[in-house]
């Protein structure tokens, strides 16, 4: 976590700063639990840049592994079918942002997505002005499953999917 005082605001219901991982800062915003929707949209509209979509799909599962899940080319099309159609609108995609279970695997593959995606753009400069689209993956979690709430004091937490562009910890 950063600890620039530039990069960070903070009031009475919203903290928000950036994590820095592997040369990539990722935004995050801590809500007080009865934090206002509207406080949350605007950290999101306003401090992330995010344009309202005409799509927000959340995503909600448990946080065990993909054993109840255990057909690999049924995840695979769900997840190749969930990228095709963030591609193809504009939309939030919500999830746990916990790096476990499906929410692992969407990370991974949306990750993976952007790189193949993004080699082509780097191509396609030289013969096309395009903007780059990337979904916004966003995690929605508690704060007291992470890991590294609480220094680390408690081994039965989770640790966050840093592929997500956005995280949100309640």
């Amino acid at each position: 976590m950063s600890d620039n005082p530039n990069e960070s605001s903070k009031t009475s219901e919203v903290f928000t700063g950036k994590f820095s991982l592997q040369s990539q800062e990722i935004p995050f915003a801590h809500f007080v639990h009865h934090c206002s929707i509207e406080n949350i949209l605007n950290v999101m509209t306003e401090e992330w840049n995010l344009q309202i979509p005409n799509i927000m799909l959340i995503l909600v599962s448990d946080n065990a592994s993909l054993s109840g899940w255990p057909d690999f080319k049924e995840q695979e099309r769900f997840v190749k079918g969930l990228i095709k159609a963030s591609n193809a609108t504009s939309m939030w995609i919500l999830t746990s942002g916990l790096n476990i279970g499906i929410m692992k695997v969407i990370g991974d593959a949306f990750q993976l997505d952007f790189k193949k995606r993004y080699a082509q753009f780097c191509y396609s400069q030289f013969t096309e002005n395009n903007k780059m689209k990337k979904t916004p993956l966003i995690g929605v979690c508690r704060d007291t499953i992470l890991t590294y709430y609480d220094k680390f004091k408690k081994p039965e937490k989770t640790c966050l999917m840093f592929y997500h562009l956005h995280l949100c910890l309640l």
